[in-house]
């Protein structure tokens, strides 16, 4: 477990893939001159932005493969997360089915499975608008 204001390496990631969704949702916001884009819509747009892979802590995301593989579906408040969690099982279900990836063991998929396109950053435009702000402000 982290201690509190420690930032660990998945974090540090994931700020960094936030920050460049971010600028690529103010740069469409720009040049989409038929709509005024208010910053609440740009919170929900980064949102729903694809992401370069899923910004997760291992424990996490094992916990939630391993609870599913036992025919549990763990409850997550977050509409975002849910999806996030969801899309990385079905990657390491549909892995584990490729006749290349039988050998390989379950937590090597989950492995692989991190790096590949995720669906969303996993985070609320409520939480992107903090962590949006937080970084914002370490760097003036």
């Amino acid at each position: 477990m982290r201690k509190k204001g420690v930032s660990s390496d998945f974090i540090e990631k994931r700020d960094l893939e936030l920050m460049r969704l971010w600028n690529m949702a103010k740069q469409y916001a720009y040049e989409d001159k038929t709509k005024q884009y208010q910053m609440k819509d740009l919170y929900d747009l980064v949102s729903t932005l694809p992401c370069n892979g899923f910004y997760v802590s291992e424990e996490s995301a094992w916990r939630y493969i391993q609870s599913r593989r036992k025919g549990r579906t763990p409850h997550l408040k977050s509409r975002h997360r849910r999806i996030l969690f969801e899309r990385l099982y079905d990657i390491v279900m549909s892995l584990r089915l490729r006749a290349s990836y039988v050998p390989i063991e379950l937590k090597r998929l989950m492995y692989k499975a991190m790096m590949m396109r995720a669906p969303c950053i996993g985070l609320s435009p409520a939480g992107i608008r903090r962590q949006i702000e937080r970084l914002t402000k370490q760097t003036q």
